[in-house]
């Protein structure tokens, strides 16, 4: 995503300064991951990213690290990782950090109701943790440590995060992203 990125800087055509990257499940992690490494991604929308994306690692549901580094998901995790399989209290870092890694930048994380595997909860738990860089910076963060009930979105500020009725889909969130990106896109940006 990077080296596209290389390109898109060079397109003339393309405001650089105005592309956003989205992933959804797998590469909803990879989107966050992506952006915390860049910081030219504008906007972040990573949907249903679950365990190892913006869900907390430290949390006894869903995907947990156990699961992770002893089943067949563990090739595509570094050998580093796996040794918190079984010690996952022991690992230094979990997802709040990387979602406080791509602040002051707008981030909306969403899940599901019915994605316990993702741990949609777990993923506003680490919102509210990453929520003190936001306001370091100067941003807007949640403004709560109460969950929304479903389908009500916290977009106030740069950090927003939304929890839809049913499954591991990113559809029902779209309206309500676009929505939120707006005010950041409005105007036109100086290259």
């Amino acid at each position: 995503m990077s080296r596209a990125m290389d390109y898109f800087i060079t397109d003339k055509t393309i405001d650089s300064k105005r592309i956003g990257i989205q992933g959804h499940s797998r590469w909803g992690k990879t989107a966050l991951l992506t952006a915390a490494y860049d910081p030219r991604w504008a906007i972040v929308f990573p949907t249903s990213s679950g365990a190892l994306g913006a869900s907390l690692e430290k949390r006894n549901f869903g995907e947990t690290i156990d699961i992770v580094a002893g089943s067949g998901e563990y090739h595509w995790m570094a050998g580093n990782f796996l040794k918190y399989g079984g010690a996952w209290e022991a690992m230094p870092v979990d997802a709040h950090m990387l979602i406080a890694l791509i602040a002051p930048r707008p981030v909306f994380i969403t899940g599901g109701t019915q994605e316990n595997w993702i741990d949609t909860k777990g993923e506003f738990l680490a919102c509210v943790a990453a929520d003190p860089v936001y306001r370091l910076l100067g941003k807007k963060g949640l403004g709560t440590t109460q969950m929304p009930v479903p389908d009500v979105a916290l977009i106030q500020g740069e950090l927003a995060f939304r929890n839809h009725v049913g499954g591991h889909v990113d559809l029902p969130n779209w309206p309500t992203f676009l929505l939120w990106a707006q005010r950041y896109f409005a105007k036109p940006t100086t290259r």
